[in-house]
């Protein structure tokens, strides 16, 4: 038989010891999330600055090339940095650090928003291993090659800068300066983006100055993106001016220099019979329900039914995020949308809401997990694989890391 005065002790202990224990684990989570930082970066790294071929979507590269000729179009503004910074006219090595600079910011101002808005290391581990997610954006060579990589990095700082009351002339101009540059990186994208910045920025300042210039400028600029679209012969002549070397690299029936000279018409006739009568449209349900699964874990949000009247009442107020539907109709890569969308979305709930906070991994979080570790996100259209995309890739990080260590 124990005595009570030993049984109490053995309490005792146990109580003093618990908060040491969840302590070591909470550095242990802590350390775990940098090493998927640094796992990540590393990833991207192997296939740009450090890789010894091509290894990047065709698609992305040629985009990326898209620069202003000898005149104003749409998405040439990094293709013009590129030109600016490359030395010897081949512009793959330029191309890729460009792209392995942009991922390291990204990560970085990910990393500072986290830390900013306080999510737990329990959350920040959660979201790191995602569908959307740095882990699976680099281990499966997606996502951090596109253009909507830039506009997220620069939606990140302006998250950052809208964290608290909006009062100065100068964080206003940084705002407007950052969305400027989205919207010449891609207007697609940034339109997708501008109703969250522009609903933040009603949120953290009441100078209805700011709002009218905000929305004037940016509503203006992009009217002046899509007027100067492009052409056929703006194609040609991009395509013309790169080296061989660059493109062999793209060159195919499609690539995104040629969608330079596609019109509305032709984009929204591609959308028709590349999604709406590929047999899978409404597979992409799917990857919207996960969006809002994935947010609802995270950030732990309780579950409310929203009513339609709620949802109408929303759209009265902010009508200015019906700009996000004619992406859907016009751009058959929705899964780029939605991928930014989520960005966008959980980043804008974490600058507005008061998070509760998760510091265990229950069974919501486990299948979370799971089914994020066996969902990838596609870049654009939904096909068929040869069910080898997981196991390949996972395969390729062991062996490069064997291959390190031995």
């Amino acid at each position: 038989m124990v005595s009570p005065y030993l049984k109490n002790k053995g309490s005792a202990v146990r109580f003093c010891l618990w908060p040491q224990v969840v302590h070591l684990k909470k550095h242990i989570l802590k350390s775990v999330n940098f090493l998927i930082y640094l796992f990540s970066v590393v990833q991207v790294a192997r296939r740009t600055i450090l890789s010894d071929g091509f290894e990047i979507h065709y698609w992305s590269f040629s985009e990326l090339l898209i620069f202003y000729p000898d005149r104003f179009i749409r998405r040439g503004f990094i293709g013009q940095a590129i030109q600016f910074m490359d030395n010897d006219g081949i512009l793959l090595d330029s191309t890729l650090l460009v792209i392995f600079v942009n991922f390291c910011f990204f990560v970085i101002f990910f990393y500072l928003n986290l830390r900013a808005y306080k999510l737990t290391s329990h959350q920040s581990f959660l979201l790191l291993m995602s569908t959307f997610g740095v882990f699976q954006v680099s281990i499966y060579n997606q996502y951090f090659h596109r253009k909507e990589m830039f506009l997220i990095t620069l939606f990140l700082i302006i998250n950052l800068i809208l964290k608290n009351r909006l009062q100065s002339n100068f964080k206003f101009l940084m705002v407007l300066f950052l969305t400027v540059i989205s919207i010449l990186i891609h207007e697609g994208v940034a339109l997708l983006m501008f109703p969250f910045v522009y609903y933040l920025l009603k949120q953290k300042t009441e100078n209805t100055n700011f709002h009218k210039a905000y929305f004037l400028l940016c509503i203006a600029l992009f009217v002046i993106v899509i007027l100067n679209a492009g052409s056929p012969e703006i194609a040609d002549q991009i395509r013309n001016s790169l080296s061989t070397e660059d493109r062999i690299l793209f060159e195919r029936d499609r690539d995104a220099i040629t969608a330079i000279g596609w019109s509305l018409y032709d984009t929204f006739t591609l959308t028709t019979f590349t999604l709406i009568f590929s047999g899978s449209m409404f597979l992409w349900l799917f990857y919207i329900a996960l969006v809002v699964f994935s947010i609802n874990v995270i950030l732990n949000l309780p579950i409310k039914k929203t009513t339609g009247l709620e949802a109408v009442n929303f759209l009265k107020s902010n009508s200015y995020f019906l700009l996000i539907v004619p992406i859907f109709i016009v751009g058959f890569d929705w899964g780029r949308w939605i991928f930014s969308l989520f960005y966008f979305l959980i980043f804008t709930i974490i600058n507005i809401k008061s998070i509760d906070k998760v510091n265990t991994f229950k069974s919501k979080e486990i299948l979370f997990l799971i089914i994020s570790f066996f969902t990838i996100m596609p870049e654009c259209c939904l096909e068929m694989t040869n069910g080898d995309m997981i196991t390949k890739n996972l395969y390729r990080v062991f062996e490069s890391i064997v291959f390190h260590l031995f």
